[in-house]
């Protein structure tokens, strides 16, 4: 491998919940899974794995992480 190539370093674009949470630890598992099956979190199943897009994660936790939408 190109030794540039392997020094480069990736900002991910989605993240698993796992890695969400590391990102926002105060919020727990459950919580991102219900507002994700409700709608309030977009993401999307990726085999085994839910892809969170890491703009509406934030996007998310800065609204309050509400686990359903607001009608």
């Amino acid at each position: 491998m190109n030794k540039a190539l392997s020094e480069r370093s990736v900002t991910p674009r989605t993240v698993t919940v796992a890695l969400a949470r590391d990102l926002h630890p105060a919020i727990g598992r459950n919580r991102m899974y219900r507002a994700l099956q409700s709608g309030a979190l977009r993401g999307a199943r990726v085999g085994k794995r839910i892809a969170i897009p890491i703009d509406a994660l934030d996007e998310w936790v800065m609204a309050g992480a509400p686990e359903f939408i607001q009608q």
